[in-house]
């Protein structure tokens, strides 16, 4: 099960690729906790070179503690999320796997349903109570991948604790 935050995928890229040429690509969403008693958790990647790192790391924290508000792209969202539901089939082992996945969670229905419905009355107020109640100020752990010799590894400690990890580590070769 995936969430996104309605619309505010819209405005991060808006604003960082198109608008301030931050970033090549730009990708946010909330990700809610596999089994119970787990954390959910926000992944946000950018891709952008090592010049703008420092600039486009700084507008993501930014876009994270302060959700941009847009209507337009909201509404947008809400149309898109409901039409994926409406269309959205599960069908031979993913039953099984749906199945298995909502009883890790603790339930024993289709969440989608619930979502659907969460969907009709959802506006842009609740997804910003949401946003201030679990993205805003939360702790962060920045993955930054790239040429070594093209990032300045002790600038990098402005943003906490700074360690390298080998591909062996990081890719598992």
């Amino acid at each position: 099960i995936g969430v996104r935050l309605v619309g505010s995928e819209m405005c991060i890229r808006d604003r960082m690729r198109e608008a301030q040429a931050l970033a090549y690509s730009v990708r946010s969403y909330y990700s809610i906790a596999k089994k119970q008693n787990k954390p959910s958790y926000v992944v946000s990647y950018i891709g952008t070179q090592a010049d703008k790192l420092h600039d486009a790391v700084r507008e993501m924290q930014k876009l994270l503690n302060d959700m941009p508000k847009s209507p337009s792209n909201f509404e947008q969202a809400i149309t898109s999320m409901k039409s994926t539901l409406e269309t959205e089939r599960i069908t031979k082992s993913g039953i099984l796997f749906s199945y298995e996945n909502a009883k890790k969670l603790g339930i024993d229905y289709d969440i989608r349903e619930k979502i659907y419905e969460s969907l009709k009355t959802t506006d842009l107020e609740k997804i910003k109570a949401f946003h201030e109640q679990y993205i805003k100020n939360q702790k962060q752990v920045i993955l930054i991948i790239g040429s070594k010799e093209n990032i300045d590894l002790e600038s990098l400690k402005k943003y906490g604790k700074v360690k390298e990890l080998s591909l062996e580590q990081l890719f598992g070769y």
